[in-house]
């Protein structure tokens, strides 16, 4: 799908008066974030390589951009998916077994708020609902949870490098090179440290049950 035709479809869906288009809408994330995605469409070469359409360039760069909550609330909660938001997630699910699954042996993630509270116990298996973005780096501080994540092998991992397509890191402050699991994914707690102030959750990517 491209990109104009995608657009259009949400300006129905939403309406393309003044509310709908109020900046951090979802609309407006899409419009803001569509700029960058043709411009890469045309001059990344991994756009072609990975055969990515337009719109699943857009679904992955939303996604490490700030609109990836118009992604995210709704691959976690099917309760919240639109016309809109069911071709995002489609598309990035699309992308991401396009994508090179990572061969890295340790991934990180940081939580600061308490939504994985609930994770307790060593051995407790963890799905994912949506998508669970990771990195290679070990540069942020966690304000509640860090996450240290062993994938699976190459050959069965679901995780895939996205920053191969998009990364917003070089330049920045902290540098970020993200590597996204695919909707689904399960892990299994292998070890907790605990500290007054975080709690470093160690988990590890398992295969699905057939």
């Amino acid at each position: 799908m491209k990109i104009q035709e995608f657009i259009s479809i949400a300006e129905e869906f939403y309406g393309n008066d003044k509310q709908a288009n109020e900046q951090n809408s979802d609309l407006w994330f899409i419009k803001y974030y569509a700029g960058t995605a043709l411009d890469y469409y045309y001059k990344k070469l991994e756009v072609a390589k990975y055969g990515l359409t337009q719109v699943e360039l857009l679904s992955i760069i939303m996604m490490i951009g700030k609109a990836f909550n118009t992604i995210q609330v709704p691959a976690f909660n099917p309760n919240r998916v639109n016309a809109v938001t069911l071709i995002l997630i489609n598309a990035l699910d699309s992308a991401l077994i396009k994508i090179p699954k990572t061969n890295e042996k340790l991934l990180y993630r940081y939580e600061n708020d308490y939504e994985y509270e609930t994770i307790r116990n060593i051995g407790q298996h963890v799905t994912i609902k949506g998508y669970f973005t990771t990195s290679i780096d070990y540069l942020y501080e966690a304000k509640y949870i860090k996450w240290v994540i062993t994938p699976l092998d190459f050959k069965l991992t679901k995780a895939h490098e996205i920053y191969r397509v998009y990364n917003h890191g070089p330049g920045a402050a902290y540098p970020e090179l993200q590597i996204e699991f695919e909707r689904g994914s399960t892990f299994e707690v292998t070890a907790i440290e605990e500290s007054e102030s975080i709690r470093i959750i160690h988990i590890s990517e398992i295969k699905e049950l057939t």
